[in-house]
């Protein structure tokens, strides 16, 4: 396992579409550790945190979502006792 990775590695390995890695470029989400041609080349580590980091606002979201779902169901029951 290398210690840099390409976009086309990202997207392949970590099961992304390549203009999701493009955008995390643009949006500096990533940051190239160095160039060769037209080829940048990011640490593996910077991008394993910021798919941790990701994974974890949406496991956040899904809690608040599930938890506004259980709300409205419970206020459903009780309108019809």
């Amino acid at each position: 396992m290398s210690e840099y990775m390409t976009r086309r590695e990202i997207a392949a390995e970590f099961n992304k579409h390549p203009m999701t890695v493009q955008y995390w470029h643009d949006e500096k989400k990533i940051v190239p550790d160095h160039q060769k041609g037209r080829t940048f080349y990011y640490r593996r580590e910077d991008v394993e945190e910021l798919i941790a980091e990701l994974e974890s606002k949406i496991s956040e979201i899904e809690a608040s979502l599930q938890a506004s779902v259980d709300r409205e169901v419970t206020s459903a029951k009780i309108g019809e006792l």
